[in-house]
């Protein structure tokens, strides 16, 4: 898993839709369905694929509500499970970030819940909680998330819910930033993958404030002991 290879057809999205960043893509009836952060429409949106490489013009998915807390919307995550889309993102409003939550029957009108599921309230939480990553082990949804400053958060925290909307923190960071001076500084946005018995994180970790790296870890739990790659 260390070792990547750039498309040459990259890059796959943007141009003149301006910036589209932080995806969650799901192999869907034979085809790829990219959910995005659409910067313009500081809202997300739904594209699809045959081959991961050429997508259809992008189509709104959810967009600001006057609910106070979302006028920004970006990072999104998405599970199906029996019949329905769930998605968790982030919601940006007045110097705060918060993660919201949708349902859907087809990935494209969602219906939201009016309040926000997961708020920063821990002193290592700061002012935000956002990027969401969300796994669902057959008995409990576990959420992967990152806390700190509004302007590329600090850390990476947990927690556990039986449905998706009431979730039991885990009361500290569960990964902070390394001891490599291309991690030293913070370490956020992760998405996690069972695999051979590890629950493998890709994360960014970031030199100083303006320079982020992808880097991978591993842990047996999801929680703690993990092992860092060394690049």
């Amino acid at each position: 898993m260390s070792r990547w290879y750039k498309h040459p057809d990259n890059p796959v999205l943007g141009g003149d839709l301006g910036t589209c960043f932080d995806l969650c893509v799901l192999p869907d009836a034979g085809r790829y369905r990219m959910w995005f952060s659409w910067r313009p429409k500081k809202s997300l949106a739904l594209t699809e694929s045959a081959d991961g490489v050429h997508w259809s013009p992008p189509e709104l998915a959810l967009g600001r509500a006057e609910t106070g807390w979302e006028d920004n919307l970006n990072r999104p995550v998405v599970l199906q499970r029996d019949g329905t889309y769930h998605l968790w993102y982030t919601g940006q409003a007045d110097g705060h970030s918060r993660l919201g939550y949708a349902t859907s029957v087809d990935g494209r009108q969602w219906d939201r819940l009016p309040d926000p599921v997961l708020e920063p309230e821990l002193p290592w939480e700061g002012v935000a909680v956002m990027c969401p990553h969300v796994q669902w082990t057959g008995t409990e949804y576990r959420l992967w998330y990152s806390a700190g400053e509004q302007y590329e958060p600090d850390v990476i925290g947990h927690a556990t819910s039986p449905d998706g909307i009431h979730w039991t923190k885990h009361p500290e960071p569960i990964f902070t930033p390394g001891e490599a001076a291309w991690e030293q500084h913070k370490v956020t946005a992760c998405q996690v993958i069972e695999h051979d018995g590890w629950q493998v994180m890709f994360y960014l970790g970031f030199e100083d404030v303006h320079t982020a790296r992808i880097g991978l870890a591993r842990s047996r739990d999801g929680l703690t002991n993990w092992q860092r790659h060394p690049d």
